[in-house]
C-alpha cells in the first residue's frame, strides 16, 4: 500500500521506499550505478522533460546575475529547451544561438544574438549579490535529425558561455537528454560538463506518460537552484505574519538565498518538488526500467542498425529519371553522395556498439521526379493508408527544422502569423510550392528490419514515380479521361434520360456546346446524422445547401465538444438515422428515427423536430468539425434538440461514450433558394408548437410547409452532365468539403482491382461505393448502356444533376481511415496495409488518398 510521503505511516514508508528505489533505478539506467556517483546527482521529480527544462529556467538565479548573464543554446535544441531563454531574456541576459561541433570540441559558432528592450533596470533580487552568469544548452541527441552531441561538444559551449560574460562566476551546462536517455548508450558520469539533466519516462520507455526528472549536480547548480513560490512539502516553517520562510534544504532558516552555509551540498529536490508527487507513477519506474536491463547497449545498437537500413534505402531510391526520392536531413544527409555508396555509408554513420554520431532516427523529405517537394502531410497520409506511423512537420524543434528546409527566419514567423503551423496539416505541409516541414521515421529496440521494410515500400510505391510495379502497371492502363466504349445490350437506355454525347441538347441544360456523357444515378443516399448510417431513398429533395437534411445532425462528445467521427469511433457504423416526412405535406413537423440492432434487435428512437424552425436557443459551438478538426465559421451555433429525458442513455448504450444530438444551425440572415434558416431548435418540441401557432395567428398565415421551395428534386436514373458554371457554394451543414460527394460505380471496381492486384483484401468483403459513403452514386453504364469510364468524375469542373440542380466540383475527396471501417460487420477494421487507402495512395503518387 502506497500513501502521500509527506504523511506519516506505513503507507508513507512504501511511498518512500519506492521512490529510493526509482531514483536508483533511474539513475543506473543512465549509466551511474556505484554509490559514490549515484550521491553527486539529485533527481527532481517532473510531469516530463518539458517541465523539467521548466523548472531548470525558473529556478536559475537571472535577477541575482543584474543583467550581467547570457543564455547560450544550440540551433537544434527542443522548443522546450528553446523557451527557457524567456526566463533569462525577460531580466535583461543576452540570448545566443550558436551552431556547435556535434562530436568535436570546437568552439560553437554565432548564429544569432540579441536582448529583450526592459522597461526597468535589472536589479538584483533578493536571492543574490549580483553575480554574473552564464547558461549553455544543447540536446544530447536532437530530436530532429538523430544527430548527437558529444559530452566534449557540451564543454565546448559551455566554456563559450562563460566568455560572452565578462568576469563570469558562475556558469551552467543544462542538457536535454529526452531522447538520448531512452537508447541506454547515454552514460551521465561522462557528461562532466552538465550541471542539469532532463528526461522522460515516457521517450525512456513508454510508461509513465506524465513522469520526468531533472536531475542536478549537487556540487555545482544544487545550491542556488530555487523558485520564489512554494507549495506543499517544500518547507519547514513559514510565518504568515512575516516575510520568513525556512525552505527544505537550506541550512540556516531566512528569507534570503544563501549558499547552504558548511561544507554539505544544499539539496534541491526537497524544496523544488512542489505539493504530493506522483508517487504511485513513481513506483513503477523501477519495475519498467528493469525491462530494459537485458538489452544494456545492444539495444540501441540495433535501433541503429534498423536506422541505417531505412537511410541507406531512401538514399539510394531515385525516380525513373534519376531524380532522388528523398532527400535526408541532418548528418545523414550526406549519405546520397559519399562515395562508398549509401549502404556503406550508412553503416558507417549509426554503426558501433556505443555510437556518439547519430541515433535511430532518420528525418527526410520527399520530391517529384522534377525536383519539386511533396508536402510532408501527404506523405504522413501516405504513411497512414499504408498502416505505417510516422512524424510530420517540425517535431517541435524550430532550429533544426529550418536549417533543414532552408528558410530564413522572416518566412518562418510570417507563416507563423499566418497561422501555418508545419504540425498542423495545413496545405499538405507546402507554402508556395516550398515545404513547412518534414517527415521522421524513430526507431527503438523492439523495431524491426521488416518495419523498416514496409516504410520504404510504401514511399517507393507511392512517391517513386516509375517504379512500375504490378498494381501501378494495372492503375495506369485506366484512362483518367472519358472514353466512349462499345454499347452493351444488356444495360439499355432510358430513353427520357439520355443526353446527346454531341450536344443536341445544350441549348437546354445550359452546357455550352461541351460534351455531356449520358450518366445517370444508379443511387441516392442521405445521412440525416453525420458518421452514422444513412438512407438509400429513390428520390429526395435538393437545394443550395445540398440534400435536404443530409448531415444536418451531428453527436457532439460531452466532455470535448467533438464531433464524433466514424475514424475515431468505428461503433458509429452500427447505427443508423433516417428521417420521416409526412406524405401529405401540410405540416413541418418530421421524425428523426435512430435505430441499431446491437443486442440482435432493432432499437428505434424516435425525435420530432420542426422541419425549418426559424428560432431557438443556441449555444457556441467549439470549432470542432467532421474529423474534429475545424467548422467553419457558418457553423458557430449548435442547438439541443428537444428529445425525451432518457436520448443521452439511449445514444450511451449505442455509442459507448457521452454524447449529445445537435442540429446545424445556419445563418439566419441567409434565405434566398430554400428553407427558412435554421438558428437553432426550440427549448421544448411543445414550446415551438405553441409559438408557431401564435405566430401563424397574428400573420393570419399557416405554418410554413415541410416541403421547402428546393431546387429540384434528384431521383434514381437522373441524368448527370458534365458542363457549366455554377454559383459559387452556398452554406453546408457537417459535411467535411462540400454539399454532394459524388462517386462512380466504375471507379469502385477498379480500385478493388487495384487492391486485388497489391495483395490486398484478403478475406474481406470487396469494397462498395457506400463504404465511401456518397450521396450520388453514378452508374457504371449510361443511359446508352455504355460502359463508364473509371476515375471519370476526377475530370469534372461542374455537373448537372438531374434538370436544375447546377453543380460546381470544388475538388476531390480526401480520404481517411474511416474507410476501413466495415459497416457489414458492424465497425470492425478492414486491414490497413493493402486495403483501399494504400492503393489510392500508390495510384495518386503522394497527391494523397482522395477517390470521388
Amino acid at each position: 500500500m502506497l500513501g502521500n510521503p509527506h504523511s506519516g505511516g506505513l503507507a508513507a514508508r512504501g511511498a518512500a521506499d519506492a521512490e529510493g528505489h526509482a531514483r536508483a533505478a533511474l539513475l543506473a539506467r543512465l549509466g551511474v550505478r556505484d554509490a559514490a556517483r549515484m550521491a553527486e546527482w539529485e533527481v527532481v521529480w517532473t510531469s516530463g522533460a518539458t517541465a523539467a527544462l521548466r523548472l531548470a529556467a525558473e529556478a536559475l538565479p537571472w535577477r541575482a546575475a543584474c543583467g550581467a548573464a547570457a543564455f547560450v543554446h544550440s540551433r537544434s535544441n527542443h522548443t522546450s529547451a528553446l523557451g527557457m531563454r524567456e526566463y533569462a531574456l525577460a531580466e535583461g541576459a543576452e540570448a545566443v544561438c550558436v551552431d556547435i561541433d556535434a562530436a568535436e570540441g570546437a568552439a560553437p559558432r554565432e548564429v544569432g544574438a540579441f536582448r529583450r528592450a526592459l522597461d526597468r533596470p535589472p536589479t538584483a533580487g533578493a536571492e543574490g549579490k549580483g553575480e554574473s552568469l552564464a547558461v549553455f544548452v544543447l540536446p544530447a541527441e536532437c530530436n530532429f535529425s538523430g544527430t548527437r552531441y558529444t559530452p566534449e561538444a557540451a564543454a565546448a559551449g559551455k566554456a563559450y558561455a562563460a566568455a560572452r560574460v565578462k568576469g563570469c562566476e558562475r556558469a551552467f551546462c543544462v542538457v536535454d537528454a529526452a531522447r538520448a536517455a531512452g537508447s541506454g548508450a547515454f552514460d551521465l558520469g561522462a557528461w562532466h560538463a552538465a550541471d542539469m539533466v532532463a528526461v522522460s519516462l515516457y521517450k525512456m520507455v513508454g510508461y509513465p506518460t506524465a513522469l520526468g526528472a531533472l536531475l542536478v549536480r549537487r556540487h555545482t547548480a544544487a545550491a542556488v537552484l530555487r523558485t520564489g513560490f512554494f507549495g506543499g512539502g517544500t518547507i519547514d516553517a513559514a510565518a504568515v505574519d512575516a516575510d520568513v520562510v525556512v525552505r527544505r534544504g537550506d541550512a540556516r532558516a531566512s528569507g534570503d538565498a544563501g549558499d547552504g552555509g558548511g561544507a554539505a551540498p544544499t539539496l534541491c529536490a526537497p524544496r523544488l518538488e512542489h505539493g504530493t508527487p506522483p508517487f504511485a507513477e513513481i513506483a513503477c519506474v523501477a519495475p519498467v526500467l528493469a525491462t530494459l536491463e537485458g538489452w544494456g547497449t545492444r539495444g540501441d545498437a540495433h535501433a541503429r542498425a534498423v536506422a541505417a537500413h531505412a537511410a541507406a534505402s531512401l538514399a539510394a531510391m531515385v525516380h525513373a529519371n534519376g531524380a532522388p526520392v528523398c532527400v535526408l536531413h541532418g548528418s545523414p544527409a550526406a549519405l546520397a553522395a559519399d562515395p562508398a555508396g549509401p549502404h556503406a555509408a550508412a553503416q558507417a554513420l549509426f554503426g558501433g556498439e556505443r555510437n556518439e554520431r547519430q541515433g535511430a532516427t532518420v528525418a527526410f523529405s520527399v520530391l517529384s521526379a522534377s525536383g519539386e517537394h511533396t508536402g510532408h502531410w501527404d506523405v504522413w497520409r501516405a504513411a497512414e493508408a499504408c498502416g505505417i506511423v510516422l512524424r510530420a512537420g517540425c517535431f517541435c524543434n524550430p532550429g533544426a527544422c529550418q536549417e533543414a528546409i532552408g528558410a530564413p527566419s522572416s518566412l518562418i514567423v510570417e507563416r507563423g502569423r499566418a497561422g501555418l503551423n508545419p504540425c498542423a496539416d495545413t496545405g499538405g505541409g507546402l507554402v508556395d510550392g516550398q515545404p513547412t516541414g518534414a517527415v521522421r521515421l524513430s526507431f527503438c529496440h523492439m523495431s524491426t528490419f521488416e518495419d523498416a521494410d514496409a516504410a520504404i515500400e510504401c514511399i517507393r510505391g507511392v512517391f517513386c514515380e516509375g517504379a512500375g510495379t504490378a498494381a501501378d502497371a494495372k492503375a495506369a492502363s485506366f484512362p483518367a479521361s472519358r472514353r466512349a466504349t462499345a454499347p452493351s445490350p444488356r444495360a439499355p437506355a432510358p430513353s427520357a434520360l439520355v443526353q446527346s454525347d454531341e450536344g443536341a441538347d445544350c441549348e437546354e441544360t445550359g452546357c455550352n456546346g461541351a460534351a455531356a456523357m449520358g450518366l445517370t444515378i444508379s443511387s441516392l443516399f442521405v445521412y440525416p446524422v453525420k458518421s452514422l448510417c444513412g438512407m438509400n431513398v429513390r428520390a429526395w429533395s435538393v437545394d443550395a445547401r445540398g440534400l435536404r437534411f443530409d448531415r444536418e445532425w451531428a453527436l457532439v462528445h460531452d466532455a470535448t465538444g467533438r464531433v464524433l467521427s466514424l475514424r475515431d469511433h468505428p461503433r458509429l457504423a452500427a447505427i443508423s438515422a433516417a428521417v420521416e416526412v409526412p406524405a401529405d405535406e401540410t405540416t413541418e413537423c418530421c421524425v428523426l428515427v435512430l435505430s441499431h440492432d446491437l443486442r440482435g434487435k432493432r432499437e428505434d428512437f424516435r425525435i420530432p423536430f420542426w422541419a425549418d424552425p426559424d428560432q431557438a436557443h443556441a449555444r457556441p459551438l467549439e470549432r470542432a468539425g467532421a474529423r474534429g478538426d475545424a467548422v467553419g465559421e457558418q457553423c458557430a451555433q449548435r442547438e439541443s434538440l428537444p428529445p425525451p429525458d432518457d436520448l443521452a442513455e439511449w445514444l450511451m448504450d449505442a455509442t459507448g461514450v457521452p454524447c449529445s444530438l445537435v442540429r446545424f444551425g445556419f445563418d439566419s440572415t441567409e434565405r434566398a433558394g430554400s428553407r427558412a434558416p435554421s438558428a437553432g431548435v426550440a427549448a421544448s418540441f411543445r414550446e415551438e408548437v405553441i409559438r408557431r401557432k401564435r405566430a401563424a395567428g397574428a400573420n393570419g398565415t399557416s405554418a410554413p410547409s415541410a416541403r421547402r421551395d428546393a431546387l429540384d428534386e434528384l431521383a434514381l436514373h437522373s441524368p448527370v452532365i458534365m458542363a457549366g458554371t455554377p454559383k459559387p457554394a452556398s452554406q453546408r451543414a457537417f459535411t467535411n468539403e462540400a454539399q454532394l460527394l459524388v462517386v462512380t460505380e466504375s471507379s469502385v471496381a477498379v480500385l478493388n482491382g487495384l487492391i486485388k492486384a497489391a495483395g490486398g483484401g484478403d478475406g474481406e468483403r470487396p469494397m462498395d461505393a457506400l463504404d465511401f459513403r456518397p450521396n450520388v452514386v453514378v452508374g457504371a453504364r449510361d443511359a446508352r448502356g455504355r460502359s463508364v469510364p473509371a476515375w471519370t468524375e476526377e475530370t469534372w469542373s461542374a455537373a448537372w444533376l438531374g434538370a436544375r440542380v447546377h453543380a460546381r466540383v470544388v475538388g476531390e475527396c480526401t480520404r481517411c481511415s474511416a474507410v476501413r471501417v466495415d459497416r457489414a460487420t458492424r465497425g470492425t477494421l478492414r486491414a490497413a496495409r493493402g486495403g483501399a487507402l494504400a492503393a489510392l495512395a500508390r495510384r495518386r503518387r503522394g497527391r494523397g488518398a482522395t477517390f470521388g
